[in-house]
């Protein structure tokens, strides 16, 4: 039951199609490595909170989560904000477990993230102001022209 929990708000036959669909045997290589980091100072669980180079870091987390739960998020925001040079920000969603991304409604959190990363990237372009039930099932269409020149092809959809 613990591997449906973080879907719980789904209906029964909507948490079996997801467990299914999505669920994959795991290594338990992470555990391992996690325990070992404190005396494994090259681990890749390792984490710098202030690096000088990193762009806006929004932590996001479902209120109702039991697998990572809005508290330990909002821990690991207390660790980046007092050094962190960039900006960094939490937001918690009501009604939302670790399914955060695929239950009903994704399309607030969508909407939410790409809109707070639009403000904060300050591009210095215009952003359209589509409703997101409009831009969120695919992806945000903005013309080429107010594109900036990365040399990275435009978004298509």
């Amino acid at each position: 039951m613990s591997s449906l929990h973080c879907i719980r708000l789904l209906p029964r036959e909507e948490q079996e199609q997801a467990y299914h669909d999505n669920v994959v045997p795991e290594t338990s290589r992470i555990f391992f490595q996690t325990a070992l980091s404190p005396i494994d100072p090259k681990s890749p669980t390792a984490v710098n909170y202030n690096p000088a180079n990193r762009g806006p870091l929004l932590l996001a987390a479902g209120e109702e989560d039991r697998i990572t739960t809005a508290a330990s998020i909002r821990k690991n925001f207390s660790l980046y904000r007092p050094s962190s040079r960039t900006v960094t920000e939490f937001k918690a969603f009501p009604g939302r477990t670790h399914w955060i991304i695929a239950q009903d409604g994704w399309e607030e959190v969508a909407g939410y993230a790409f809109d707070w990363l639009y403000d904060k990237l300050d591009l210095g372009l215009s952003p359209p102001r589509i409703p997101c039930g409009e831009r969120c099932p695919g992806v945000m269409p903005i013309a080429e022209k107010s594109l900036p020149r990365t040399g990275a092809p435009p978004h298509r959809t």
